[in-house]
């Protein structure tokens, strides 16, 4: 299951009943979920500042003799994340 689809089941649990399954929904109101998620997940692109200190302190704390995951590094790294859940960028 990918990342979209992952968001479109949580978005229909959060506001759904116990009758409704992802299964059972029509191939229409799963695109419009899909289509929501999709949004969900891009308004993310852009990492907040208390998300980049908080990126940047993780990497750091890992891998404290490489200065390459200070700003704009975080960015790019987490940017790159983001196209991969919406499907943009291929995983190798």
């Amino acid at each position: 299951m990918d990342m979209v689809e992952r968001v479109a089941r949580a978005l229909l649990a959060s506001e759904s009943n116990d009758e409704m399954s992802w299964e059972n929904l029509g191939l229409t109101t799963r695109g419009a979920f899909k289509r929501d998620a999709r949004a969900a997940i891009a308004a993310m692109r852009e990492p907040s500042r208390q998300m980049r200190i908080v990126g940047e302190r993780e990497m750091m704390a890992r891998h404290p003799n490489l200065d390459c995951f200070r700003d704009p590094y975080v960015d790019s790294t987490w940017q790159a994340m983001i196209d991969a859940a919406l499907g943009g960028t291929d995983a190798a």
